[in-house]
This record gives C-alpha cells, sequence and structure tokens, in this order.
C-alpha cells in the first residue's frame, strides 16, 4: 500500500520539477502524462519520439477507431517506425524476462507484448507505456481482482511487425509458431548482448527483488524471479550474467508448479551488490527501492 501512495505523491508534483523532456511531452500529449512522469531521469533523454506519429496516435484514439481491424488503423500502423530503438528493445526484452507475454496475430506477421502487474507495480506499467508509447492505444486497466485475491492491472500494445525480433528472440525454434498465441519463450545465449542495465533494470522491478523481506536482514543478495523458465534456461541466464557482469550467481529450487515440474530462481551473490547499483540502480524507478535492502539502498 505504500508505494500505492508514494506513487499517488509523485504524479501531483510540480510539472516545473520535472525533466523538459517529460514536460513537454505531458504538455503536448496529456494521455501520455501518467506514463512519462515516472521515467526515471537516466531514460528521459531516450523519449524522443516523432510527434506526428504521437499526434496521429492521439486522433486515432479520439476517433474510437483504434480497435479491430479498421482502415485507420492500418493506415497509423505504415506510419510508426518498423523497428525499436535499441532502449525500447533492450526495456521490452526486459519486461518479457519478467511477466510480460508476446502473442502473435492471425497470420504471425506481427505480434505485440502484453503484461500483467500487481497494482501497486503500476509504476513499471507506466514506464513501459512511456516507452514504447507509439505503439500504446489503450493506456492501462483499472484494477482488477484475481483469483488469489491479488488487485491486477495490465498494458499492452498493439500488434506490430516492430515486435517480432523480439518474438524471434525468445521464440522456441523447436515448437511452430502459431496464429493468435504465445510465443512459448525459452532462453538461447543470443540474448546475452541484450542483458544490458536497461534491460536488467525493467527485468528487476518487474520480477526481482531482494532475498530478504524481513525488514531487518542488512545483507546485499538479489533475486531475480525465473519460475517460467526451465532448468536449463535458468542455469544458462546465470552464466550469461557472469559473463557479461562478472556477477557471482546460482540456479535455487524453489518448489513445483501446478504440473508437478521444479521451479527455480536465480541468486545473486552480496558481492555483485555494488556493481548492480552502479550500472542497474540507475534505471530504476524510486517507487521500487522497497525491492533493495533496506539499510544498503540509501548509500546509492
Amino acid at each position: 500500500m505504500g508505494i500505492r501512495k508514494h506513487a499517488i505523491v509523485r504524479k501531483i508534483i510540480e510539472m516545473s520539477s520535472l525533466h523538459p523532456n517529460v514536460q513537454r511531452l505531458a504538455e503536448n500529449f496529456p494521455r501520455l502524462k501518467d506514463f512519462v512522469i515516472y521515467v526515471p531521469p537516466a531514460l528521459v533523454g531516450f523519449l524522443n519520439y516523432d510527434e506526428r506519429v504521437l499526434e496521429e496516435c492521439d486522433k486515432l484514439i479520439k476517433s474510437g477507431k483504434n480497435r479491430g481491424n479498421t482502415k485507420e488503423l492500418t493506415a497509423f500502423k505504415k506510419i510508426l517506425p518498423q523497428e525499436l530503438t535499441p532502449v525500447q528493445f533492450q526495456w521490452a526484452v526486459g519486461m518479457v524476462l519478467s511477466d510480460a507475454t508476446l502473442q502473435y496475430n492471425n497470420n504471425t506477421r506481427s505480434c505485440r507484448i502484453k503484461m500483467q502487474q500487481v497494482d501497486y507495480h503500476f509504476p513499471f506499467l507506466a514506464v513501459s507505456c512511456g516507452i514504447l508509447a507509439p505503439w500504446v492505444l489503450e493506456g492501462i486497466s483499472d484494477p482488477k481482482k484475481n483469483k488469489v485475491g491479488s488487485m491486477m492491472q495490465e498494458m499492452q500494445t498493439m500488434r506490430h511487425e516492430a515486435f517480432l525480433a523480439i518474438a524471434d528472440l525468445f521464440q522456441d525454434p523447436s515448437v511452430p509458431k502459431k496464429k493468435e498465441a504465445c510465443v512459448k519463450k525459452v532462453i538461447r545465449p543470443e540474448i546475452g548482448q541484450y542483458l544490458t542495465p536497461i534491460c536488467l533494470a525493467a527485468w528487476f522491478i518487474g520480477d526481482g527483488g531482494r532475498q530478504d523481506y524481513s525488514n531487518t536482514n542488512p545483507g546485499e543478495g538479489l533475486q531475480f524471479h525465473t519460475q517460467g523458465f526451465s532448468k536449463e534456461d535458468v542455469n544458462l541466464l546465470v552464466s550469461l550474467l557472469h559473463e557479461k557482469y562478472g556477477w557471482k550467481g546460482s540456479s535455487e529450487p524453489d518448489g513445483l508448479n501446478k504440473k508437478g515440474e521444479e521451479m527455480f530462481l536465480i541468486n545473486l551473490d552480496k558481492s555483485n551488490f555494488a556493481s548492480f547499483m552502479e550500472q542497474v540502480s540507475p534505471y530504476i524507478p524510486e517507487y521500487f527501492d522497497f525491492k533493495l535492502p533496506i539499510p544498503r539502498r540509501a548509500e546509492y
């Protein structure tokens, strides 16, 4: 509840205190305000969109013809960038490593990113909408209670060919692409080049955290919750993180899933904490400080 209250305070701060790039976007495109104000300072400089595209996006939304297979939506897709920028791509990879899914259209020639988060992770949804703004037409859904009583919210992009490269990165090559189906995610060595600090920030705020949430442990160990991946995939991620950053990590058992299959998560040794904070923390919105060890996070 505390993180949600913190987020509400952040929404109503004076626009004059925001980065000029955020001010410009929020003033010129009001629908983006609740997204871009959450973007951490280290990323706001990358919010350089073609304003003609954003203007056409607003017109499309106001017309009500942004859903379904309308000629207006088809025309709009043609003026969109055909590829993501490096920052957009890296952030999107982090989203998919976390909880986001990739879903093909009816001919597998385009796909969309869709992500659900608990409501106090609203800033993650907001930053993701801000970074992928040209492809986001419907914003963030209202909170809805799931089967276990958590309040969940959702964001999604439109289906577009710009996301195919990410689908190809995660698609299990042994599984044929299926129309209207979600990509069956696997980890391959090729993903290593995209495990940048920006990617890790998105992955961490969505599915990472400290190893101990007791509020009394001064330890610096961190985790990535990778229970949706196979043991082999998790071991490969541990190896890739070591190769890229020199971090010591391990794949740890974490119970069984509904199919009775063993699940695994990644534990990062406390010796990696300073390096993680130096390289990754600039891209983590301040609202996710609660995921960092309390006695340590204020030092960085």
